[in-house]
């Protein structure tokens, strides 16, 4: 389970497909998620706070689950984030394009980039 140290989103835990170092948690009327995958985008209405990677994240198979769209079966991540501050500006938030240029130029990490010389 992916789970939010602090920031807005402190407390809450999510099965995610994917842990980037940088995510965007967005809050809606029906609560937390995350914007995890590549063409996630936030719905209008959406708080958005991005949070980064704090420790090596790990993976775990789900073999026989149930979730809200029917079978949840699959590979989920265990990572823990915490709040990026300073927050980049809505405007980054809310375009996917300005999201990935922002968290490309962002720093790594030392352990990351371990991980991706592999």
């Amino acid at each position: 389970m992916v789970r939010f140290e602090d920031g807005p989103a402190a407390g809450q835990t999510l099965a995610l497909h994917r842990a980037p170092t940088y995510l965007r948690a967005v809050r809606g009327a029906k609560g937390w998620d995350a914007l995890d995958q590549l063409d996630d985008t936030p719905a209008a209405d959406e708080l958005i706070v991005v949070y980064r990677l704090a420790e090596k994240p790990s993976q775990y198979h789900l073999l026989c689950g149930r979730g809200k769209r029917g079978n949840a079966s699959g590979w989920y991540w265990n990572a823990v984030y915490r709040v990026v501050s300073p927050q980049p500006d809505d405007a980054v938030l809310r375009s996917n394009e300005e999201w990935q240029r922002w968290a490309q130029a962002q720093p790594l990490p030392s352990w990351v980039e371990e991980m991706t010389k592999r």
